[in-house]
């Protein structure tokens, strides 16, 4: 797959999405170094030497450097995406994009340790249907991309359940706690 043809597709993907992505002009031969830039509007060029969960380091002149995803407007990218690569680009998609965010919350909240459980055995999600139609569907597609979109929002919809899971345990907690302080008083 070309250069080209990443990038353009890593920049529908971010376009497609709720990033801070504008715009990104694919990169010519000339380009020989991965364009990252920065929501407070830093340009990093150097080397993208590694896709992580939530964040992507750069190699450049000032050595190398790490940049949180949220934190990242404009990604340019001039080298052959990695299996691995693609892989940690699904975790990071399946993580901001997880569907049922606020539902799997209720689910932990009503059903504690169990619905967390719950969640977790049956949440299995793919890329939405308007990512696999569009143009970016050449990685969408990708097996590495979907084993890791699958992955990352498993994740984030077993935390989520988990939350709410601790937040009804806190709030019973709470409760308790206060009637039995107060039945001294009643008595």
């Amino acid at each position: 797959m070309s250069r080209k043809i990443i990038h353009t597709i890593l920049s529908l993907i971010l376009l497609s999405s709720n990033s801070n992505l504008i715009w990104a002009k694919p990169l010519t031969s000339k380009d020989k170094n991965d364009v990252l830039v920065t929501t407070d509007g830093a340009v990093h060029k150097g080397e993208i030497v590694k896709f992580s969960v939530n964040s992507i380091k750069i190699r450049n002149a000032n050595g190398l450097t790490k940049i949180k995803n949220n934190h990242i407007s404009i990604i340019g990218i001039n080298q052959e995406l990695t299996d691995a690569e693609k892989y940690q680009l699904g975790i990071l998609d399946g993580k901001r994009y997880a569907k049922n965010k606020g539902g799997n919350l209720a689910v932990g909240f009503f059903l504690g340790l169990v619905g967390t459980a719950v969640v977790y055995l049956s949440s299995e999600q793919l890329p939405s249907q308007s990512a696999i139609s569009n143009e970016n569907n050449l990685i969408v597609n990708d097996i590495y991309y979907i084993r890791g979109y699958e992955k990352g929002s498993r994740k984030k919809s077993t935390s989520n359940a988990l939350l709410g899971a601790i937040t009804s345990t806190v709030a019973v907690t709470i409760y308790a706690l206060d009637v039995w302080m107060n039945l001294d008083e009643n008595y």
